[in-house]
Formats: structure tokens, C-alpha cells, sequence
């Protein structure tokens, strides 16, 4: 590619979103030239190709935007959120999908402001954002203003593939400025950080951590509320002291285990998580972190936390794999050299109509 075509605009969902300066910095490194846009502003009209994420926001007036245009630009979105309960028949969660997706776009529709505004409407609006996902992605994928859609999760991927929306697996990638050897000493025991979010989450983090104190283990809880949430340099230094990372799920579906293994394992944390679903197959569990029922988690973590010659051993494995194997740069040109397929083909497609 040359000129115009290497033009990617990248989608920011706050003044402080670490997770695009990361991207963006793999962009460039890439080779492409980059402007990033707030996703509630228009994206740059010389853009050949605006790379979205997550989303933490609304999504849809991106694809909407780029759909008006022409030539339109192509689009990728890579999910890195989850969808709703995985026990709910396809059929329920299209239609309440395809519903709470319409809610949304009543953003856009004229004169709607006054409805906006009233309390009904922001209370439906703030809710079933998970149904919200699944309903967009399939209508902008309808509508093709959705080029290249991407899941770091196997499971979710084949479940959009197998109702009709084309879907990559591309795996979570580690970002290189959010690990490095400070050389400290190992003195915090175990480690959790982030929102407890969840009922479920919250009752067994505390759990776990009275049954680590009564084995003498000590757990440190980052949770915004006990101490400050962890971020950047800081939650770089706390994990080079931290011995264990302990992951635990929102829900039993989740796919949050790749953000808290990335960050911990670049810095030689080791990872003991609860059971979880085999999302990407990249991950060997007691190879690269560890996994314990819920009854012998605490058990298991002390274990660890007295043996450090088997701890260290585990850490190194998912070190190398999480700095060599499975970074951001390697995430972010797998994304973009699907990009890149896509408009071969779309120059294909053009070519037999010419010739035809």
C-alpha cells in the first residue's frame, strides 16, 4: 500500500485511554500514519482505514458516519467485550440484540433530543449494554459498513461466525510499556487489582483472602475502594513485587483472564485463576498460569507462594510467551493484515464487475 491508503484514524473512548495510545503505538510501528479521534467526533475524512476496539461507548456512530461517505473508508472492530450469558438461546439474544441496538440509534433520529432527556429513556439506555453489542455489530455488518470484525476469544468468534457474521480470532497481545525488570524483591504474597464489579466477584475475593490469612498468606486488594486502582508506572512496580496475580471472573463466560495475564506475566507474576472457559488456545494452563477449583484456591496459591522454584519456573514460561509470541505488535499486524486482505478482495470484486 501507498500514500492515502496507509492513513489509519483510531478510535479513542476517553482523554486518558491508555489501551489506544498502546494500539497507536503499534500502528505506527507498523509502518501506517496515525490520527486518533474521539469516538463521539467525526473520524478524519482522509482516513483509508478507521481501527475501532472494546467498544466503551457508543459505537454505532462510527459505522454510521462511515457509511455516508464515498469512497468510504474501510472499517475493523476488534471486541474486547463480552456478549450476554452464553446459556441464552441465539434467537433471545438476536432479538433483544437487535432491539437494544435500534434503542441506540434513537440517538440519532430527528427530534429526538426530548426523549433523550427523559428518565425513562436514560434508564433503558443505561442498561443491557452487553444485548446492545451483539445487535450492532450485526447490523453494521448487514449494512456493510463492516469490513473486518475480530474476537481475541474462540468461543465468542464462533459464535458470531455461526450466525452469520465473518469473524477473525485475533489474541490479546502484551503492550511493552506496561512491563518491565525492576529487579525488586518479591514481597507482597499475592495480588488482585481492578473493579469488583460483580456480586459474585466481590464475595469471592474476600473469601479467598480469609482463607489465604488464616494460612498466613497476606493478598493485597487494589480494588479503588481498599487502596487505588493500579495503573501505569505504579501497577508496573506493584507487580514486580507481587509473587502471585490472582484472577477471578465477573461471570462464569467471561473473557477477562488475557488483560489481568498480559500486564502480570510481563512482569513475572504468576497467574492462578479459578476454572474458567478455554477462550484462546494459546494459553496452557500449568505451563504458562494455574488453575484451581474455587475449593482449593486458596490452597493452591499458598502452595505457590512458599515454593519459588516452581513458582519462578511458571512465570518464566509465560513471560517468554507473553513478550516474544503474544504481543500488541503482533495483535495489531495480524489485525491490520486482515485489513488488508479485505480490500484485495474488494478490489477483486470491482474488477470482475469492470471486466464482466
Amino acid at each position: 500500500m501507498n500514500g492515502r491508503s496507509k492513513n489509519v484514524a483510531l478510535v479513542r473512548w476517553s482523554d486518558h485511554d491508555a489501551l489506544a495510545t498502546a494500539i497507536g503505538n503499534e500502528i505506527q510501528r507498523a509502518g501506517y500514519t496515525l490520527t486518533i479521534f474521539r469516538f463521539d467526533q467525526p473520524p478524519p475524512l482522509d482516513a483509508a482505514l478507521v481501527f475501532s476496539f472494546a467498544p466503551y461507548g457508543r459505537w454505532m456512530q462510527i459505522p454510521r458516519a462511515l457509511g455516508q461517505r464515498n469512497p468510504r473508508p474501510l472499517l475493523l472492530h476488534w471486541n474486547t467485550e463480552n456478549p450476554p450469558d452464553l446459556r441464552i438461546p441465539w434467537r433471545v439474544m438476536k432479538m433483544l440484540g437487535d432491539a437494544r441496538a435500534g434503542l441506540d440509534r434513537f440517538h440519532d433520529a430527528p427530534n429526538a433530543k426530548k426523549w433523550l432527556e427523559s428518565p425513562l429513556f436514560r434508564a433503558l439506555d443505561a442498561r443491557s449494554i452487553k444485548f446492545r453489542y451483539v445487535g450492532e455489530y450485526h447490523y453494521a455488518a448487514r449494512r456493510g459498513w463492516l469490513d473486518v470484525y475480530a474476537e481475541s476469544s474462540e468461543i465468542y468468534g464462533e459464535l458470531h461466525a455461526r450466525h452469520g457474521l465473518a469473524t477473525k480470532i485475533v489474541p490479546w497481545g502484551t503492550v511493552p510499556e506496561w512491563h518491565a525488570d525492576l529487579g525488586l524483591e518479591r514481597d507482597i504474597d499475592v495480588l488482585w487489582f481492578g473493579q469488583r464489579r460483580t456480586k459474585w466477584r466481590s464475595r469471592l475475593l474476600d473469601q479467598v483472602r480469609a482463607e489465604l490469612n488464616a494460612r498466613g498468606i497476606k493478598m493485597v486488594v487494589a480494588d479503588g475502594v481498599e487502596q487505588p486502582f493500579v495503573h501505569g508506572a505504579a501497577r508496573t512496580h506493584v507487580l514486580n513485587r507481587a509473587k502471585i496475580t490472582l484472577n477471578l471472573l465477573p461471570t462464569w463466560y467471561d473473557h477477562a483472564f488475557p488483560y489481568r495475564f498480559h500486564v502480570a506475566a510481563g512482569n513475572r507474576s504468576l497467574v492462578i485463576t479459578e476454572p474458567m472457559l478455554k477462550h484462546c488456545s494459546l494459553y496452557q494452563e500449568g505451563t504458562h498460569y494455574v488453575s484451581a477449583p474455587i475449593p482449593q484456591l486458596a490452597e493452591t496459591i499458598a502452595y505457590y507462594a512458599r515454593h519459588e522454584t516452581e513458582r519462578r519456573a511458571l512465570a518464566e514460561n509465560a513471560f517468554e510467551l507473553v513478550t516474544t509470541g503474544m504481543t500488541m505488535g503482533h495483535s495489531v499486524r495480524a489485525l491490520l493484515k486482515e485489513v488488508e486482505r479485505a480490500r484485495q478482495l474488494q478490489t477483486s470484486d470491482v474488477s470482475d464487475v469492470v471486466i464482466a
